[in-house]
């Protein structure tokens, strides 16, 4: 059975992943206020099998980057 992305995501990194995009959210939503510039948040994520023949079991590993605008 699936989960719902929001799930996954939660539980990814046990609830880590979550909590850096959090805070990375928060950082890039002043930075935007301040600057009245456009950044971004770039979230990969990849699903690997937890072991060979166990098709139910997955890992996720992320990789979470900020770009926030530049000021004048």
């Amino acid at each position: 059975m699936s989960k719902a992305f929001s799930v996954f995501l939660q539980d990814l990194q046990d609830g880590r992943t979550h909590s850096e995009l959090s805070a990375k959210m928060a950082e890039l939503l002043d930075a935007v206020r301040s600057t009245g510039r456009a950044g971004e948040i770039v979230l990969a994520i990849k699903v690997l099998p937890a072991t060979r023949g166990d098709v139910d079991k997955v890992i996720g590993k992320d990789d979470v980057r900020l770009k926030l605008p530049a000021h004048d």
